[in-house]
């Protein structure tokens, strides 16, 4: 189950990177041309970074993405004051949040 979870969002990252190329370059560069180009960056940096290196580094972006998450989550509920447990669900948000800063602040590989 983790390798086809893996393998979708790999290819999910994919088409988006793709899309992103296209747009960015104005559609010079099209989606079926940007995919060796995300190949082969993707194989250089498997091969020549750290595998480790390589984990921590999503995991830290993962964390930053959680984070921006929480903050958003704690703002909701601060603008919500007909909510019960209004300043628990914020607290609780803004904990979340500094976990989630810790992660991205001292996130260091594991070998």
């Amino acid at each position: 189950g983790a390798a086809f979870a893996q393998t979708s969002a790999s290819i999910a990252d994919s088409n988006g990177a793709a899309g992103l190329i296209a747009d960015v370059t104005g559609g010079r560069v099209n989606r079926a041309h940007a995919y060796p180009v995300i190949a082969l960056v993707g194989i250089a940096v498997t091969w020549e970074v750290n595998v480790f290196q390589v984990i921590a580094l999503a995991s830290r972006a993962f964390a930053l993405f959680y984070l921006l998450q929480c903050l958003v989550a704690a703002a909701v509920a601060y603008e919500a004051p007909d909510i019960s447990g209004r300043s628990w669900r914020i607290a609780g948000f803004l904990a979340l949040a500094l976990i989630a800063l810790a992660v991205v602040l001292f996130g260091v590989p594991a070998g």
